[in-house]
């Protein structure tokens, strides 16, 4: 025999071999599932062949990767777990959409994943009904309070237009990024 780690009274390492000369390999060392990793290497399930180190993790109530952890879905990445998975992420294949994103009125979908989307959350209902204030928007207002930032949309957010006019420059890159997003979900 040319292994010097192969002797009568040898520990047994994980090599597939038979070290201590006992006419057997420890079963820790053996691949029975063939997925080409044995239960010393890190193969942490030996009866089925899609669980090892660096498997794809599916839903399936088993840790297919070894990590320790079940069923750590997150396809698009964005740190929230599927909610298929037990997870609170309602579409985990848009890295945009997850209980800490914000909503997005009038795009038609739960950004937030709250279960209500646009019309139906309270995030986008119009936060001030423009009673009392002076703008040129065509309402019947007659106070000083010109609306600035009012958009209707759950949020008073500073803008650059002339006084009394309603105008942001993010509309524009908003409109940009839902057109992108629409063409991703098709």
């Amino acid at each position: 025999d040319t292994d010097p780690a192969t002797f009568p009274g040898a520990d047994e390492i994980c090599d597939g071999n038979d070290n201590d000369c006992d006419d057997t390999v420890p079963l820790d060392e053996e691949d029975a599932d063939g997925d080409g990793w044995s239960e010393c290497d890190g193969d942490c399930d030996e009866h089925l062949a899609d669980v090892f180190p660096g498997a794809e993790e599916i839903c399936d109530h088993v840790d297919n990767d070894c990590d320790g952890i079940v069923d750590d879905v997150d396809t698009d990445g964005d740190g929230h777990l599927a909610e298929l998975c037990g997870g609170e992420d309602c579409d985990d294949g848009d890295p945009l959409v997850h209980p800490d994103a914000g909503e997005i009125c009038d795009d038609g979908f739960d950004n937030d994943c709250d279960g209500l989307a646009d019309a139906d959350d309270p995030l986008c209902q119009e936060s001030d009904d423009d009673t009392g204030d002076d703008d040129t928007s065509g309402d019947d207002d007659t106070s000083a309070d010109d609306d600035t930032g009012d958009f209707g949309v759950g949020c008073e957010c500073d803008t650059t237009g002339a006084p009394g006019v309603e105008t942001a420059p993010w509309p524009a890159a908003l409109a940009l990024l839902l057109a992108a997003r629409r063409r991703t979900r098709r």
